[in-house]
């Protein structure tokens, strides 16, 4: 069905409630192609490859260091996961001065003043 035929055969309201019910499933097309994945999966197949990963970590040699997680997930393991978790070390006037150029103005503690300056 066509969106110009939404109003015609059925509330919009309830497109929308249809909508989120498609959205919250990983196994329909609008789910995975909102995600940005490569194709649509079921949530057993997600279970199945976390169940997977545990195992092979669980049975690893830690010398060989921790195992890459199973390719079947369709999202790509890029970047963005492997620096979750990463410190990055910023300091607090570095903090402060960001959030003075973004046009926020907390208040300062007593007596800190020329601290951030």
């Amino acid at each position: 069905m066509g969106l110009d035929q939404v109003p015609r055969d059925m509330r919009w309201s309830e497109a929308f409630r249809l909508i989120k019910i498609l959205r919250a499933d990983p196994s329909s097309a609008l789910a995975s192609a909102m995600a940005g994945w490569e194709y649509p999966i079921s949530r057993e197949a997600l279970l199945l490859a976390d169940q997977f990963d545990l195992l092979h970590q669980v049975n690893a040699d830690p010398k060989q260091g921790k195992p890459k997680p199973h390719p079947m997930r369709p999202w790509k393991q890029g970047r963005k996961t492997e620096e979750r978790g990463k410190k990055i070390a910023v300091t607090q006037e570095q903090v402060v001065a960001a959030l003075r150029r973004a046009g926020h103005t907390a208040p300062l503690p007593a007596g800190a003043e020329g601290m951030f300056s």
